[in-house]
């Protein structure tokens, strides 16, 4: 199945690590809509692989230790000194078509990213054949 859209979460690596947990139990959710699921962590990249392997992660987890693909996301603080939480909906053209900047989806990221690309609802039922 090929990919083409995707969600990308910043500043999720802080006091508590359940953020990354959510995005893991979303992630099947995520990849059954065709979507991957990134999270660009402001560490260095043994540290990020350490953090992925030690939560069992199995989505794309990026190191942005010097905050460049956050920046250009514009996820910074004011001061440039730390991502802030955030995430980005981008379809296959490479157009972001959700955003939240400050907090994380209260109704979870599958929600947001199927309302952005006109997807199937969590709840919805997917069919098995086509």
């Amino acid at each position: 199945k090929g990919f083409g859209w995707a969600m990308l979460a910043f500043g999720l690596f802080g006091a508590s690590k359940d953020q990354l947990r959510a995005v893991e139990a979303e992630r099947g959710m995520l990849l059954d809509r065709g979507v991957l699921p990134v999270a660009v962590l402001e560490e260095k990249p043994g540290r990020t692989w350490a953090t992925a392997r030690d939560l069992g992660l199995h989505f794309t987890v990026l190191s942005d230790a010097r905050r460049v693909i956050a920046g250009q996301f514009n996820a910074l603080s004011a001061a440039a000194d730390a991502s802030l939480p955030a995430w980005f909906v981008i379809d296959r053209a490479g157009v972001v078509r959700s955003l939240g900047r400050g907090r994380y989806p209260a109704a979870g990221f599958t929600a947001v990213v199927a309302r952005a690309l006109d997807l199937p609802a969590p709840e919805a039922a997917t069919p098995t054949s086509r």
